[in-house]
């Protein structure tokens, strides 16, 4: 909840940011990696807070996104969009 609310990332990045690399589908609450999506969504503030954190984001595999979200245009487009933005590898 405070990824998504991009509350207290000054402390909590850097885990945020490691258990995503480590579990990057791992489902928090709605759907398979939805936590990664919400890291995704605040990476700016995980940038600022942690660089070391944002480059492990950056790191991650999110190739199992094309598989895991084509029940969804929108989610697999805000994926890809994500993704391109933080300068990750694309899938």
């Amino acid at each position: 909840m405070l990824t998504s609310q991009k509350f207290g990332l000054q402390w909590i990045a850097l885990p945020v940011a490691i258990f995503v690399n480590l579990h990057p589908k791992a489902e928090i609450t709605f759907y398979p990696g939805d936590m990664t999506m919400m890291a995704l969504k605040a990476f700016d503030e995980i940038e600022s807070a942690s660089p070391e954190g944002a480059a492990l984001i950056r790191q991650t595999d999110f190739s199992w996104m094309a598989e895991e979200y084509d029940f969804s245009r929108e989610l697999i487009a805000d994926a890809r969009s994500l993704v391109e933005k933080i300068g990750a590898r694309p899938f």
